[in-house]
């Protein structure tokens, strides 16, 4: 396949809108595969946008068995082919400059320079998987057109998104407590305090956390955040007493709703999608459910698509 040689708009090589709210790495991959089957034959490496940008070109790079290289707004980083390709030459063929999202455009905008000078004789393709905008002249591929935001699994806890939502814990920032586990004395204690992480929130403060929990592990619970690195302005953690009071899904459901309710975030990310719906009916406001790859809205459930989190 040939694109277009000037091309004013991209080549769109997928459907025009992304087929959910919460895209996955999973499907960052699977649409960067789509990438490399359209591709000419002549890519003589591949050009990774730091730093995100460089999930999706590292695994085309392996695809075509190309060298990989890296670009910023301060300079061009040759990268090579690792020790599977050491004697790998840069070949004669076109350079692909590749993203995972585009928002603004103004990253991409920024790099031409930077590229130009690298490759001063070659003609440079450049692509991105997911693009809010078709109207970046230098653009030459986008897989998926979305049309305003999503969220992006590989990036969303440390975006600057975080910052108007209330998340979940058990599930959204740990691995859920298995139901073996969650005994309310010795298992359940030693299950919450070495529960593996899910999310690396780092880059923001969470501005609240809801839980379940009972409130009684809340000591343990900060502890095991401390230890990851993940703080919050508010924890929230559940008013029950016991096992078999907290086990009342309707209660639960109706505490998160009443505490998301009263709170300024715009969202909120549950780990349940039996309960993410009736949470947001309940609440008046949406509630984002990864499990459910969608945005449960508080008239119905549908997917949604509402920004760019590449910032």
């Amino acid at each position: 396949m040939k694109p277009p040689k000037q091309a004013h708009a991209p080549w769109i090589l997928g459907s025009r809108v992304l087929p959910c709210a919460w895209v996955t790495t999973e499907q960052l991959i699977a649409d960067t595969r789509l990438l490399a089957e359209s591709l000419p034959a002549d890519i003589g490496c591949v050009i990774g946008m730091a730093r995100s940008g460089l999930i999706a070109a590292t695994y085309l790079a392996c695809q075509l068995h190309v060298p990989l290289a890296c670009v910023t707004e301060t300079g061009h980083i040759t990268i090579g082919g690792g020790c599977r390709a050491r004697n790998m030459r840069w070949l004669a063929g076109r350079p692909l400059v590749l993203d995972d999202t585009l928002c603004s455009g103004r990253t991409m905008l920024a790099v031409q320079g930077i590229l130009r000078a690298a490759y001063p004789e070659t003609e440079i393709l450049q692509a991105v998987i997911y693009s809010a905008r078709l109207d970046i002249p230098c653009l030459t591929y986008v897989v998926r057109h979305y049309p305003t935001t999503h969220y992006l699994e590989w990036n969303y806890f440390n975006s600057s998104l975080v910052r108007d939502a209330a998340f979940d814990f058990d599930g959204i920032l740990c691995h859920d407590i298995s139901a073996e586990d969650d005994d309310d004395g010795p298992r359940y204690l030693h299950a919450i305090r070495h529960a593996r992480a899910l999310a690396f929130p780092r880059r923001n403060v969470l501005p609240a956390i809801i839980t379940a929990r009972m409130n009684r592990y809340r000591r343990d619970t900060v502890e095991w955040m401390q230890r990851y690195g993940i703080k919050t302005r508010t924890l929230r953690m559940g008013p029950w007493k016991s096992l078999k009071e907290r086990n009342q899904p309707d209660e639960v459901v109706a505490w998160k709703a009443a505490q998301f309710a009263s709170l300024s975030a715009k969202l909120f990310v549950e780990s349940d999608w039996r309960q993410a719906g009736p949470i947001a009916k309940l609440a008046g406001k949406p509630v984002l459910c990864p499990a459910a790859k969608m945005i449960f809205l508080a008239s119905s459930p549908q997917t949604c698509h509402m920004g760019c989190l590449h910032q």
